[in-house]
């Protein structure tokens, strides 16, 4: 049977639970064939997101590139992609060093395993500054709350900017929360200052928003 008649037969019976093996015989005969961008497309097409994830993974260790990497994120926007190690991960933002998504999950995972907390920062903090230049601040109180730790000024400066898009967005709790708690880091990291400056824009966007 051919990778194309296989594929068919797995989305077909999909819905039925196919097994976890018969998917893992695709994958490989897919690899073998080099066909892995094939799949990929094709996982996608049919919103088979754990399985996206899983053959991005598979295609980020043995022949990584640009369609791997958006496969993965597109599975992990969906929360069903696998874990990726430190050393994917690194391919991954390799890759796309613009992405949000991929910064994050790097930076995390080094905070998370306690390896480089000062690169870790540097990361959640571009992170945050791509996300908010986006428009998108689900990760907003999260990522403050990682960065309150950091030892350096650039990705605390960084924090603060994401605060005022974040106030000028409407997220003025998530923002004025932040600098409720960062007063001692910033002080630390001589950025009072400039902290100051960011928290009267906030202040006054509370105050124009009291009935």
């Amino acid at each position: 049977m051919s990778i194309d008649e296989k594929l068919q037969h797995y989305l077909r019976e999909r819905a039925e639970s196919a097994p976890p093996e018969e998917f893992e015989d695709l994958l490989s005969l897919a690899a073998a064939e080099g066909r892995i961008a094939f799949l990929l497309e094709r996982l996608s097409q049919a919103r088979a997101w754990p399985e996206l994830g899983i053959a991005a993974r598979t295609a980020l260790t043995q022949d990584p590139g640009l369609q791997a990497a958006r496969a993965y994120l597109k599975s992990d926007e969906q929360g069903m992609a696998p874990p990726l190690g430190r050393d994917d991960l690194l391919v991954l933002v390799d890759l796309v060093p613009e992405d949000a998504r991929a910064l994050w999950l790097l930076g995390v995972f080094l905070l998370d395993e306690g390896a480089d907390p000062d690169e870790a920062h540097r990361l959640l903090a571009r992170s945050l500054q791509i996300f908010a230049r986006e428009g998108r601040f689900d990760h907003l109180e999260d990522g403050f709350l990682r960065l309150l730790e950091t030892r350096e000024p650039g990705p605390m400066r960084t924090a603060l900017a994401v605060c005022a898009s974040a106030a000028r967005a409407g997220h003025v709790t998530e923002a004025a929360g932040f600098f409720d708690l960062a007063q001692p880091r910033l002080a630390e990291l001589e950025l009072a200052g400039e902290a100051w400056a960011v928290a009267r824009k906030i202040i006054e966007k509370l105050q124009n928003a009291e009935p």
